[in-house]
């Protein structure tokens, strides 16, 4: 193999778009099947309640499903989207995806979290939608 080759390889991510494992699934008998994601603003009082799973602005992920449809929450942070949080919410779907099987035909952005019919979201939430539209998660 040449050095160039090598070089390519090493520098390519060791799965796609998913690299990075998370522990949020509890092995159940209920497989997941679809996701309602929801942008929620930092300080939102009681709201944390309504949702299976959290997505916290440090990259920690709360996960209590109660069902085959889920509701995610990104709790928003002042400023932009923290990329641990990024990455987590990516590994959450890449875990939903390959250990679940959910079809991402099944994900939807809340109307109310979407940046691109709402502009006057913080800018937490227009870097939310920018990245699921760019990773594929949502249309």
């Amino acid at each position: 193999m040449t050095a160039g080759v090598t070089l390519l390889l090493w520098l390519e991510p060791a799965a796609p778009g998913w690299s990075r494992t998370t522990l949020l699934m509890a092995e159940s008998a209920r497989a997941v099947e679809s996701v309602q994601i929801e942008y929620l603003a930092p300080g939102a009082p009681g709201a944390a309640s309504d949702y299976d799973c959290l997505v916290m602005p440090g990259g920690q992920c709360v996960w209590r499903p109660s069902g085959p449809q889920v509701r995610l929450a990104v709790v928003g942070s002042d400023g932009p989207m923290p990329e641990a949080q990024a990455r987590q919410l990516l590994a959450v779907f890449g875990n939903l995806t390959q250990r679940h099987g959910l079809d991402l035909g099944r994900v939807w952005l809340h109307p109310g979290s979407d940046a691109r019919l709402h502009p006057e979201l913080p800018v937490a939430a227009h870097d939310l939608c920018a990245l699921l539209v760019r990773k594929g998660v949502i249309r």
